[in-house]
């Protein structure tokens, strides 16, 4: 990108556009985005915006083999059309044009773990659309709990499932707690 002040050129900024750049939401975002369900979450813990039934996943909301849970982030690119303007329903949202998978770590506070062939379980997400305000919505079903995984207990053991969504440039994770 070339600025000029004035008619004369004044510098350059070499641009490097990305199809994508993840970022899953969580409480401490200055993002100007209210979650309600985030009412139950102590002010000074940073929880990823992962929907269980209804309310953010925690200690006390355990997420089970086989639940479908949605997750809210930024970055997830081009949208298909534009988006909603208020009130859509699931089928009539956009969806995002590049390819997203998921990976399912079960180890206690595992960092994020972009899909590699080999390692951890891998799937596509269920359900991925542009909701506006600049947020997408991620449905996903949490794979059947390997046996061996550790309770989470809030203070030595704050998550034992990083879910992480990779997509063609970036990746991002929410670590949450599963039900052993």
């Amino acid at each position: 990108m070339r600025i000029s002040q004035n008619g004369t050129p004044a510098g350059a900024v070499a641009l490097s556009p990305v199809s994508d750049n993840l970022h899953v939401l969580n409480t401490c975002d200055d993002a100007q985005v209210y979650f309600s369900a985030a009412i139950s979450v102590p002010q000074d813990v940073c929880a990823p915006a992962v929907m269980v039934g209804g309310a953010f996943n925690s200690l006390y909301n355990l997420a089970h083999g086989g639940d479908e849970l949605a997750v809210w982030l930024y970055g997830m690119g081009a949208i298909t059309a534009p988006g909603p303007n208020c009130c859509a329903s699931p089928d009539q949202l956009a969806q995002p044009i590049a390819s997203f998978q998921l990976n399912f770590d079960f180890r206690p506070k595992a960092p994020a773990s972009p899909v590699v062939p080999g390692f951890g379980l891998t799937s596509a997400p269920l359900f991925a659309a542009y909701v506006g305000g600049g947020q997408y919505q991620v449905n996903f079903a949490v794979p059947a709990i390997p046996a061996g995984p550790p309770a989470c207990d809030g203070v030595k053991i704050k998550s034992n499932l990083t879910v992480t969504l990779t997509g063609p440039n970036s990746s991002d994770a929410a670590q949450i707690c599963v039900a052993p």
